[in-house]
Formats: C-alpha cells, structure tokens, sequence
C-alpha cells in the first residue's frame, strides 16, 4: 500500500475519529484552504486504496442532487498504519500538528491580504 501524503493522513485521520460518515462538506469546513478538487482526489485515492468507504446518499432541493458520505475500513487503516506506522502517533499529538500546520498557512495568507492593501 502506497504511503499518503501528509495532508491525506490528516483527512484519514479526521474522518477514522468520527463516529458517523462525515461528508464533503464537513472536510471542507476543517481544511478552509483546499479546493473542492484537492479534497475529492484525496477522497478518491483513499478509496481506491480501500481505506475508507462511500456511501451514496440523494439530497433533495432544486432537483435530486446526490452526495457521498466517507467513513474510515478500520481493518484497513490498521493495516495502513503498520506498513506506515506514521498515524500511530498519539491522537493529541496529531491534532496539536495539524493545528500548527493549517494555523500558519492562515497567518501567512493574512500578511499577504495586508501587504497587497497596503501597497
């Protein structure tokens, strides 16, 4: 099994921790700063690779829209983490990186705003 970029373990990890399928949406929501395109060819791989699951769902509004729903293969990600024992890491540990990590593309985006306002 091919080992998954950083930003693909952190997916992997927010979605192995809920206790329900968590949708597109939902991953959006926690990773502001990647496109809908990122998130999917994310979501695609780890598919295919048989770490997690797609559930097909029918939403209703203006016309039938279908969405997915993810949820980790908990034997499968076992797997995933002995081949790579990266996500073996604690929880906490994991959690306080990823913070760090999408914290400081934040506060680099915020400089730039102020420096093309500024001149």
């Amino acid at each position: 099994m091919e080992r998954l970029d950083l930003v693909s373990q952190f997916i992997l990890y927010f979605i192995r921790e809920q206790e329900h399928s968590v949708k597109r949406r939902e991953i959006e929501s926690r990773y502001p700063r990647m496109t809908k395109n990122q998130i999917n060819y994310r979501l695609n791989k780890m598919y295919k690779m048989g770490l997690i699951r797609k559930t097909e769902h029918q939403e209703y509004g203006r016309g039938v829209n279908t969405t997915y729903e993810w949820s980790a293969v908990p034997s499968k990600v076992e797997q995933y983490e002995e081949e790579h024992s990266r996500l073996v890491t604690p929880a906490w540990k994991w959690q306080e990186y990823a913070d760090k990590y999408f914290d400081a593309f934040e506060t680099r985006l915020k400089r730039l705003e102020r420096e093309v306002q500024n001149g």
